[in-house]
């Protein structure tokens, strides 16, 4: 009887029997899916996403710093320029980018709703990080350059978006926290959902 050998090659399985490769893509090793953070602006998305990845042992990622390596231009910069079309398409991008390996990724606001970035959410944990648009107006009183308020007042924005959105966060969410609880209680619930 032949001896068979298992080698891992690339993203294939090959299997030598008597000397003949064969080649499986159907058999895959499992690859550690992203854990992203979704929610409004304020909604603390960054700050608990470091914590829950150093936490979990994964690089973390940040929408809109991916955002700034990629074009060199902050969310505001674009909203201002291209408009929010435009800077919806560049967020969707680079957090499609952030979602070709294992990581907590802290998503923008609107890259979730794009529907190539919804269907490409598939299979990954998906935490819902929900306030009331008042608690993070409050978060967000000092305004730090980046968030994309469109000249409008954040207050108005943010309620505007929470009745907007909050049914189709809802819908992708694997787990939906309180976003007013204290940063290291969130951190302990999310990885108690996703933990191993």
């Amino acid at each position: 009887m032949p001896r068979k050998s298992i080698e891992a090659w690339s993203h294939d399985l090959v299997c030598r029997a008597g000397g003949i490769p064969l080649f499986t893509s159907a058999i895959r090793s499992p690859v550690p899916s992203a854990v992203v953070l979704i929610g409004l602006m304020g909604s603390g998305k960054s700050t608990v996403g470091r914590r829950l990845a150093r936490r979990l042992g994964l690089p973390f990622d940040d929408n809109d710093a991916i955002l700034l390596r990629r074009s060199g231009r902050t969310a505001r910069d674009i909203e201002q320029t291209e408009g929010f079309d435009a800077l919806h398409r560049a967020e969707a991008d680079a957090l499609l980018e952030a979602l070709e390996g294992p990581a907590v990724i802290a998503a923008a606001a609107g890259a979730v709703l794009e529907p190539e970035v919804a269907h490409a959410l598939r299979g990954h944990t998906i935490v819902y990080l929900r306030a009331d648009p008042d608690a993070l107006a409050e978060r967000l009183l000092q305004d730090d350059g980046y968030r994309p308020f469109g000249g409008r007042d954040p207050d108005d924005v943010l309620r505007e978006q929470f009745h907007a959105r909050d049914d189709a966060y809802r819908s992708l969410a694997s787990l939906v926290v309180d976003a007013t609880a204290p940063v290291d209680d969130l951190v302990e619930r999310i990885n108690a959902a996703v933990a191993p």
